[in-house]
């Protein structure tokens, strides 16, 4: 018993006796503290961040638009069986390189 009040003592003199312990606050520096981390304080940062996006959106909503759509570059061969005037059938080669492009604006 005399031991465990012994290593408590020891132990609560260390620990007092460290300068990084205790800190000396004003009361202005408190309330700056409790302004600028408290909860209340972090979810109104993130209210008016979300109400800024949120208006944001509804102004692209109704500034024009100007989009971009496409077909990628498609080849096809094929081959047409084409009747020669001697009755003999010839095959012809067709090639088919397609692709569009397409830029509208549109205002909302």
């Amino acid at each position: 018993m005399v031991f465990l009040s012994l290593l408590v003592s020891c132990l609560g003199k260390a620990y007092a006796g460290r300068a990084g312990d205790t800190v000396a606050l004003t009361l202005s520096e408190v309330v700056a503290m409790a302004r600028f981390r408290s909860i209340d304080s972090k979810q109104a940062i993130t209210v008016k961040e979300t109400k800024y996006w949120v208006w944001r959106t509804f102004l692209a909503n109704y500034r024009p638009q100007l989009s971009l759509t496409g077909t990628l570059p498609g080849y096809s061969k094929t081959f047409n069986q084409v009747i020669q005037p001697n009755g003999t059938i010839q095959f012809q080669p067709v090639h088919n390189d397609n692709s569009s492009l397409n830029l509208p604006l549109a205002k909302r």
